[in-house]
């Protein structure tokens, strides 16, 4: 009992003496903190004797991560883009007077970051003319697809 109680009471008694002596200054406030950082580790060795540390896992590559959030952040900007493209082309389908179950837009980013809309699909009852307003939105080139066929 005695080899926990001496070591807690000598560092006690250092945190006085180092108080006493610096009192008011900030190298006495870092002091006392390195101190009283040492009298917790002192009180409490006494409880972590047995105790073991948890395996750390080991940390993959970095660069597997950077491609892997890379990929991450691009499907994730692409689906972003393909959603907004669809929503607005949903208003301006609504603005027209057509209802519309879904529209799915597929789009393609180039290494260049341009944004090419490859095809939309659209669930509608009145695909004809969906599909002129869309076409004249967004490009003659762009095919669009009945979503009911």
């Amino acid at each position: 009992m005695n080899m926990f109680i001496l070591p807690i009471c000598i560092i006690s008694l250092a945190i006085s003496i180092c108080e006493n002596l610096t009192s008011g200054t900030r190298l006495g406030k870092q002091i006392k903190f390195l101190l009283s950082l040492i009298l917790l580790t002192v009180i409490f060795k006494p409880f972590s004797d047995g105790v073991s540390i948890p395996d750390i896992p080991e940390i993959p590559d970095i660069t597997e991560l950077e491609e892997y959030s890379q990929e991450f952040f691009s499907q994730e900007t692409a689906d972003m883009i393909a959603e907004n493209i669809s929503r607005k082309l949903a208003d301006e389908l609504l603005k027209n007077n057509i209802n519309t179950d879904f529209i799915e837009t597929e789009i393609n980013i180039s290494d260049s970051d341009s944004i090419s809309i490859n095809r939309v699909t659209v669930g509608t009852d009145n695909f004809k003319q969906a599909e002129k307003i869309i076409k004249d939105n967004l490009g003659e080139e762009t095919e669009v697809l009945n979503g009911y066929s």
